[in-house]
């Protein structure tokens, strides 16, 4: 009888393991969703991409500048322009132009797949 109650609690306390870690998951989810952290990722996320934009933006207008005259300096690449748009624009095959970034004869930068580059080129 004695190995037959340690065998039922043994049972007992995975049954309460397994419905605690359920009752965790389930809770973790609804506090995500009220304080709207998952949320917050997305959008942190959203503003990293865009500040590496930017900052490869600013590094390209930079580089251009002080390579260029004064007179060519007035131009600011402020905004980015995809790989597919930048070789449709051009006449020039993506794979040529993704071929040119990754040489570093283009300004732009990969994010989520995509290849950007900076305005101006």
């Amino acid at each position: 009888m004695n190995s037959f109650d340690s065998g039922n609690f043994a049972t007992q306390i995975l049954i309460a393991v397994a419905i605690l870690a359920i009752a965790f998951l389930i809770l973790r989810e609804v506090v995500c969703w009220y304080w709207k952290i998952n949320q917050s990722i997305g959008l942190l996320k959203e503003i990293r991409d865009s500040l590496a934009i930017i900052a490869m933006t600013k590094t390209g207008s930079e580089s251009s500048e002080s390579s260029a005259s004064h007179a060519s300096s007035n131009r600011q690449p402020n905004t980015m322009t995809s790989a597919t748009e930048f070789s449709a624009t051009r006449g020039i095959a993506l794979e040529e132009v993704i071929d040119k970034l990754r040489s570093g004869a283009l300004v732009g930068k990969q994010i989520d797949g995509v290849w950007y580059l900076a305005e101006g080129q």
